[in-house]
């Protein structure tokens, strides 16, 4: 009976019929079908070296397949539903201490199976969106298709991307990605208000919310795409900053508004003061469904890790009655985070 019921699933990630099929199958249809023919390239037309890239495989085609969708349907919001669906899984799983990096030491290829999971799929797709939203899109794929052609009917690691990326985008990208891709976690960036300017600090966060000073060891490189202030034509203005150190202070931060990880395009959460939080919930107007996405689960994350105050999040959550942008995710999100 399991195996009759797994067919049918399976069944349904790659079949659909306008005339008979659920409509909401048809987003997933979609992904699974991106993803699977993206394996024509990472995959079959160059290979990963050994089993310990197969994140390679993995998270680009994950990548390509959230990518695909926003370009050849972006009625669906591709990319507020894998915040929801794809980095929230990623986040949910790399906050426990049982966590692994993203790439693996694996020694025998009967160790592979067990890491088909979210931080093969999930975080290296999510690391790899932030690393397109730095280095831009047409550059990212221009690399990539230098990567391929470079290593066409062969085998290729990370290194070779890395290299090709680099080459393409003039910039250090091994640099800006090991950390994400060679240790285990994530970063909490935490904010410090002084009029004009704001304090930033990173360490790594666990859902147990008890870090001790031999896990908070790693350095990020984390894009903080901060939103501050608006431009002549209302629109909050994007600033490119980069938080590298343990520490830091980012000066000529509009005090009325500003907000960071913009897109929720960055894998790691942010702690904002309580009332600027509050004062966030007044200004969902200028923010994405992605924003929003973002601010709940970072919320509702820090507040089972007693780092955020329960009645602060839940008078956060009040800002979202009348929400029509995404007006499902205060409940249904906040559900999933915290069970």
């Amino acid at each position: 009976m399991n195996q009759v019921l797994l067919s049918l699933i399976r069944s349904t990630q790659i079949l659909f019929d306008e005339s008979t099929s659920f409509f909401d199958w048809a987003p997933e249809v979609a992904r699974t079908m991106y993803h699977e023919v993206s394996h024509m390239w990472f995959g079959n037309l160059v290979t990963m070296d050994w089993w310990d890239d197969l994140y390679l495989n993995e998270s680009f085609a994950t990548w390509m397949s959230w990518y695909l969708q926003v370009k050849f349907h972006p009625e669906w919001n591709g990319w507020a539903v894998s915040v929801d669906e794809g980095v929230n899984s990623g986040l949910r799983l790399d906050s426990q201490r049982n966590t692994h990096p993203v790439k693996l030491d694996i020694v025998d290829a009967t160790e592979a199976d067990q890491y088909f999971d979210e931080i093969s799929y999930h975080k290296g797709c999510a690391c790899i969106r932030m690393l397109v939203q730095h280095l831009s899109t047409e550059v990212f794929l221009a690399g990539v298709s230098d990567y391929l052609k470079q290593h066409v009917y062969g085998n290729a690691t990370t290194a070779d991307l890395w290299k090709a990326l680099s080459k393409a985008s003039g910039q250090d990208v091994v640099k800006l990605m090991d950390s994400w891709i060679h240790k285990a976690g994530f970063p909490v960036v935490t904010v410090e208000e002084e009029p004009g300017q704001i304090n930033v600090s990173q360490s790594r966060y666990l859902t147990q919310g008890n870090l001790t000073a031999q896990e908070d060891t790693a350095r990020w490189w984390i894009p903080l795409r901060i939103m501050s202030g608006l431009d002549s034509n209302n629109k909050p203005i994007l600033r490119h900053d980069v938080l590298t150190q343990k520490h830091d202070i980012i000066r000529n931060i509009d005090d009325d508004f500003y907000l960071l990880n913009q897109d929720a395009s960055g894998f790691y959460r942010v702690n904002y003061p309580p009332q600027r939080l509050l004062k966030l919930g007044t200004q969902l107007h200028k923010l994405s469904a992605c924003d929003k996405l973002a601010l709940i689960s970072d919320a509702a994350a820090l507040a089972q890790s007693g780092a955020c105050h329960v009645i602060t999040l839940l008078t956060f959550l009040l800002s979202f009655i009348n929400e029509s942008d995404c007006e499902y995710v205060s409940f249904l999100f906040l559900h999933k985070q915290l069970h």
